[in-house]
């Protein structure tokens, strides 16, 4: 460790001249004909006494402020050696956006398509518009869309679905080919909207939308059925309609995310 004296050296060396004019009187002699030029001076025990722990006193005080300059002037930074270097991100492209998708309770694997498509899909934001809510959603987050129905049985979510028809715009303009990507019944023991049954079987339709601008988009979804559906909770009469709408509100214009 490397000792810095010069920031005190004054406290250093008045501390060690009046502690050694202390301790050995002919210095004090010598110091005086120089300082003052008299060619005598006469201390009392109790002075030299004094005099050599004022000394001492600021020479201790000088040492110490040296070290302590030393140890808080420059902080040490300490590496881990086993943190990796971080990747850099590639830059996107324009119009396409795929990153990490935030935390959701909706979040979760993505069956694969019917005849709409082959691929597998994981990793998007699953928005149901069935929820009439405002989702806040993440820019660089892909979207997938779900519409669903419901009932107590696989049979009766299977057969329900068959005499649905769902009419899906996104800002305004009609998405197609929604109906491509039915999946088969699955059960759901929990509810996931505050209004939905227990131990209830959904037939989904996750249709990935992919990327969106940077802005606020409104889903909305029009379901129509073509005859009466029974769900085993109630019986759903033919011609009945309703409309669903999601909002997604970027992050950046949330006023408060907790509460969006």
């Amino acid at each position: 460790m490397e000792i810095k004296f010069a920031d005190n050296a004054g406290l250093i060396v008045i501390g060690t001249l009046l502690l050694c004019s202390a301790l050995f009187p002919e210095f004090a002699q010598v110091i005086a004909r120089l300082v003052r030029r008299k060619t005598s001076i006469q201390w009392s025990t109790k002075t030299r006494i004094g005099v050599g722990i004022f000394g001492g006193a600021l020479v201790l005080v000088g040492v110490l402020l040296s070290f302590r300059e030393t140890s808080v002037g420059t902080p040490v930074v300490v590496i881990p050696n086993n943190i990796a270097t971080p990747t850099p991100v590639p830059a996107a492209t324009p119009g396409v956006m795929q990153a990490p998708t935030l935390a959701s309770p909706l979040n979760s694997p993505m069956p694969t398509p019917a005849a709409g498509g082959s691929s597998r899909y994981s990793d998007y934001l699953i928005v149901q518009p069935s929820c009439n809510c405002v989702v806040v959603w993440h820019p660089s987050e892909p979207v997938l869309l779900r519409l669903r129905w419901g009932a107590t049985t696989s049979a009766l979510a299977e057969r329900g679905a068959d005499f649905i028809s769902y009419t899906v715009t996104l800002d305004g303009e009609p998405i197609e080919g929604v109906k491509n990507y039915r999946q088969p019944a699955v059960f759901v023991a929990n509810p996931i909207h505050p209004d939905d049954p227990r131990d209830a079987w959904w037939v989904y339709w996750d249709y990935p939308i992919g990327g969106l601008p940077y802005g606020e988009h409104m889903i909305e979804a029009n379901l129509v059925t073509s005859s009466a559906v029974d769900t085993g909770w109630t019986v759903v009469p033919v011609g009945t309609t309703k409309i669903f709408r999601v909002s997604l509100l970027p992050v950046a214009a949330c006023p408060c995310p907790p509460c969006c």
